[in-house]
């Protein structure tokens, strides 16, 4: 594992790429800690239980069923725990990610603070899963604080904004049940 602490340097405006949020607006960024997570991500490395298949036809970025994002509350533009989108998500929320403080006080830095709750919205912590939109991951893993990705629960939308090679890089699987 890298070091647990690395900054990054930037003078850049970014705006809010999650439009599901009229009030968010740009804010300039002049620095973003790289806190590693909690739990070790990796090769052997799993998250949460996910499981159910989407709808038929909704696929994910390996070409597969989508599978269920493995969150502590229910997840997704449409609260369904699945990162599946539709012609009113206009956030594009298709990534199943495990998110971690570095991407949480990104996200808030941007506009989209995930740490607060707010009515049955229950903040997110380092560790849960939830998904993001693409453009606002796209941001985070520009900055270096991308959160681990969980590829079977991630939209085949998302490779609108991403590559498979970029959210392959910080690739978590969800655990499976012994045998």
């Amino acid at each position: 594992m890298s070091s647990g602490l690395a900054i990054v340097w930037t003078s850049a405006v970014l705006a809010c790429a999650c439009k599901s949020d009229p009030s968010a607006r740009a804010r300039p960024v002049e620095r973003v800690e790289r806190v590693e997570p909690a739990e070790p991500t990796g090769a052997g490395a799993c998250v949460g239980r996910g499981g159910e298949a989407a709808k038929p036809g909704t696929r994910n970025v390996l070409g597969t069923e989508l599978r269920s994002c493995p969150s502590r509350s229910t997840t997704g533009f449409y609260r369904d725990g699945f990162c599946s989108t539709g012609a009113d998500d206009a956030g594009v929320h298709v990534v199943c990610a495990t998110v971690t403080d570095a991407f949480l006080q990104f996200s808030a830095a941007h506009g989209n603070d995930l740490i607060t709750p707010r009515g049955e919205f229950p903040g997110l912590r380092d560790g849960d899963a939830w998904c993001l939109c693409a453009a606002r991951f796209r941001e985070a893993f520009d900055a270096g604080v991308a959160p681990p990705v969980i590829l079977e629960a991630t939209d085949r939308a998302a490779l609108g904004t991403l590559t498979r090679s970029e959210l392959s890089a910080s690739a978590i699987e969800m655990c499976r049940a012994a045998p």
